[in-house]
């Protein structure tokens, strides 16, 4: 590692009266950033900004737009079972009614548990409503179906690990209308005497019109936000994420790590290429889409996200391959994620003894297009990948054969 990055994040570790373990990490977190996966960040874009459907059981879904009572109660229904699949405790945080809109204002919201000082906490958060002018329904797939979208995957790779420190995964509601979610959020944290070690706030992360492959961490004088700046700048230069960061003071004060601030909680914002004059035309208009997105850009900041997840709730202790999840009662197959897909899916199941288990693919015609498992496995949850590279798109079923236990669910390939 690099001296000057030690002892940054040393000085930063020591403030806040933390572990200086990162040698033990790095390898750890670097494998943690490694796994984002691309495929997974698109199609949750795709979907968010309106450029795709999905599918929920047997049911078909479109986002369209994040902002009336319809489009955020669609966006609201995929988070949530997103992050229930990721075997995550998820929560609908209701804070206000909008008469102007018809229904009521909801944070979606998820916790990881810490394993050593579970009290202590790390959000990472994003808003999930977009729109422009004040009424126009936006499909806002940099702002932000971009930081939405790195807060699911981080979520989907962390869910792996155990850390010290508890994870908040939060989507704020009603951002665009004065940071409304995350200011309730912030204020009742306060008033019960949460502990935040630190607040990361993903804004705008998939536009890069000159292929920079740089990135922005926002800080202001508030709690240790320039700390936290300053030890997230030494961790982009000890992992590789294909991506070189900056900090910038002052920046913006629209965004949701602004309500942390003002509640004297350490937080700071990961973003694009933006104070250094690489900003998106389309960020507030119309023409917002997935089209104009740079995909290897983004996926550096998603790499880079989860990477300072990794390490803030982390502490020193950031443990691979550790069950979050007790031995399951019960066999149980979930919803292959993400789904749509291309050209590459994951599929959890769980089974409560050791068994005989077929886990295999078909079209729609009921023929076997691919053998994912077959043979004994021991009792427990386990994740297999599908890879659809030779296949055609279209419709596809998996079937889990457990002991008695038998069950079937769709997934889709789009090419």
């Amino acid at each position: 590692m690099k001296t000057c990055g030690i002892f940054a994040i040393l000085v930063w570790l020591l403030v806040c009266g933390c572990p200086s373990h990162l040698n033990c990490q790095t390898c750890e977190i670097q494998s943690i950033a490694d796994s984002v996966n691309l495929d997974s960040l698109r199609v949750h874009v795709r979907c968010l900004a309106d450029d795709t459907t999905f599918s929920l059981g047997d049911e078909s879904y479109r986002i369209a737009g994040r902002y009336d009572s319809t489009g955020r109660k669609v966006a609201r229904l995929y988070l949530k079972t997103k992050l229930d699949a990721y075997g995550l405790v998820t929560r609908l945080d209701t804070f206000g009614v909008a008469t102007n809109y018809s229904i009521a204002d909801v944070n979606v919201l998820a916790e990881q548990p810490g394993t050593l000082e579970p009290d202590v906490k790390v959000i990472i958060g994003a808003h999930y409503d977009a729109l422009v002018g004040g009424q126009t329904i936006a499909p806002g797939a940099d702002g932000n179906a971009s930081g939405v979208a790195t807060v699911l995957e981080v979520a989907r790779v962390m869910s792996h690990y155990s850390t010290r420190h508890t994870i908040v995964y939060a989507l704020w509601d009603a951002c665009e209308r004065g940071r409304l979610g995350s200011t309730s959020y912030a204020t009742k944290a306060r008033a019960r005497g949460d502990s935040i070690r630190a607040v990361l706030n993903v804004i705008m992360t998939g536009w890069d019109s000159v292929q920079t492959s740089r990135g922005e961490i926002w800080v202001r004088a508030f709690a240790q936000s320039q700390g936290l700046g300053d030890s997230l700048l030494a961790l982009s230069r000890d992992v590789n994420t294909g991506i070189t960061m900056s900090v910038f003071n002052p920046v913006l004060v629209g965004s949701d790590h602004v309500s942390f601030w003002q509640q004297g909680y350490n937080a700071v914002s990961i973003t694009g290429k933006y104070m250094e004059g690489n900003r998106s035309p389309y960020v507030g208009t119309v023409n917002d889409r997935v089209a104009h997105m740079n995909f290897q850009s983004f996926l550096g900041r998603a790499r880079f996200s989860a990477a300072a997840t990794a390490y803030l709730a982390g502490g020193g202790q950031v443990m691979a391959a550790v069950p979050l999840h007790a031995m399951p009662t019960s066999a149980s197959l979930s919803q292959n994620y993400p789904n749509p897909f291309n050209p590459s899916s994951w599929i959890r199941y769980a089974i409560p003894t050791t068994s005989q288990v077929s886990l295999a693919i078909f079209n729609t015609l009921g023929q076997e297009v691919a053998v994912l498992v077959r043979g004994v496995q021991d009792a427990g949850y386990h994740d297999v990948k599908f890879d659809a590279m030779n296949l055609p798109s279209g419709v596809y079923f998996y079937r889990l054969e457990a002991g008695s236990y038998t069950e079937t669910k769709k997934l889709i390939l789009i090419r």
